[in-house]
């Protein structure tokens, strides 16, 4: 029975694959994001994001999952960058300050499930 019920747990808490990335962000991502990153942060299965929405006018944390194109956005992202998806979009923008006060880096991730 124990095996039962460990096996059963091991099915519903696998991370998502390519199969079923986009029905992850599908599920997961607001509609629209358009906001300054106020935190990150590296778990074992996901990379958590919180932004300072300013569409919802509250903070909200975006979750990405742990492949090519989530960790380039991680990496990519810093305290004080901006983050903008459309309504309808599967894709994320991103703003990032230069390290010397001048202007911003921009880059815009096409598909979130590479």
């Amino acid at each position: 029975m124990k095996t039962l019920l460990l096996l059963f747990a091991l099915l519903f808490c696998q991370v998502p694959t390519d199969n079923n990335c986009k029905e992850f962000y599908e599920k997961n991502l607001p509609e629209e994001i358009y906001g300054k990153v106020t935190d990150k942060k590296e778990e074992a299965d996901y990379y958590r994001i919180k932004i300072d929405d300013s569409i919802q006018k509250k903070e909200i944390e975006v979750v990405l999952l742990k492949n090519k194109t989530g960790k380039e956005i991680f990496d990519f992202l810093q305290k004080e960058s901006y983050v903008k998806k459309r309504k309808g979009s599967l894709s994320l923008s991103a703003l990032t300050p230069m390290k010397n006060g001048g202007g911003f880096n921009g880059q815009r991730f096409p598909d979130l499930c590479k």
